[in-house]
């Protein structure tokens, strides 16, 4: 049973501890001069000292024999509470993974550094399942950004995929990027005739935020293929290459 287990595990650990007090006795009695000490004496200390190393033996073996006695029904039945008790283990880890909120760790293999643009909730806060908002947060990595412009209809047949273009943002006209058209969106805004055009920013630094509005050149690249006749630079503004 459990309990006699239990209980021949006791007296084989107090079997181990007598043992090791009656070792350092031994040790300490070994080192004294026979004067000192006395051969009666020696003799109880060494008798005590091989006394607790049988006691010992004989309580390990005690063990094992209670432990080879335990009917395989009770091992089975603990074995059955283990995996209960982990099933309710898993599942409460579950719910707690639940509670955190996870941006997203990297991107196309590449690690993200998030920046926070927007916080819909602060810490603390209790939220509904119907919640207003359809995001927490808005997150952005902003070392790649991207121009978004808008380009006439009539335009498109001069564009391409990898076009080098030239960003100048309002802010700094005088801090021209240089970027490349990255896609063209599969949509027409049938009301104004124009498609939205993303240009990949090449090199992006500290100087470029969100939403800032921008002028995009596109330029006529090494291969020889011709400017684009564009009359004027579309305008459009910045948005991070990648979000959550």
């Amino acid at each position: 049973e459990p309990e006699d287990i239990a209980h021949a595990r006791a007296l084989y650990e107090q079997a181990k501890v007598q043992e090791k007090w009656a070792a350092v006795e031994y040790e300490r009695a070994r080192k004294l001069t026979p004067n000192a000490l006395g051969q009666a004496e020696y003799d109880r200390i060494l008798t005590n000292y091989y006394d607790a190393r049988a006691a010992v033996k004989v309580q390990k073996a005690h063990v094992a024999k209670v432990e080879a006695k335990t009917r395989p029904e009770k091992i089975n039945a603990a074995k059955a509470e283990v995996q209960r008790a982990r099933a309710v283990r898993d599942r409460a880890k579950y719910y707690l993974d639940k509670t955190k909120i996870h941006a997203p760790a990297d991107s196309e293999g590449k690690p993200c550094v998030f920046t926070v643009l927007q916080k819909n909730v602060n810490p603390g806060e209790s939220i509904q399942a119907d919640f207003l908002y359809t995001a927490l947060c808005t997150l952005a990595d902003l070392r790649e950004m991207e121009a978004e412009v808008e380009v006439q209809e009539r335009d498109l047949h001069l564009l391409y995929k990898g076009m080098p273009c030239e960003v100048l943002p309002d802010a700094y006209p005088d801090r021209p990027y240089q970027g490349v058209l990255r896609r063209m969106q599969p949509l027409v805004n049938r009301q104004r005739g124009v498609v939205q055009v993303k240009v990949a920013i090449s090199a992006p630094d500290e100087y470029l935020l969100p939403d800032m509005n921008a002028r995009v050149l596109f330029l006529k690249d090494a291969s020889g293929k011709p400017n684009s006749p564009l009359s004027s630079a579309s305008k459009g503004a910045f948005a991070s290459g990648r979000d959550g």
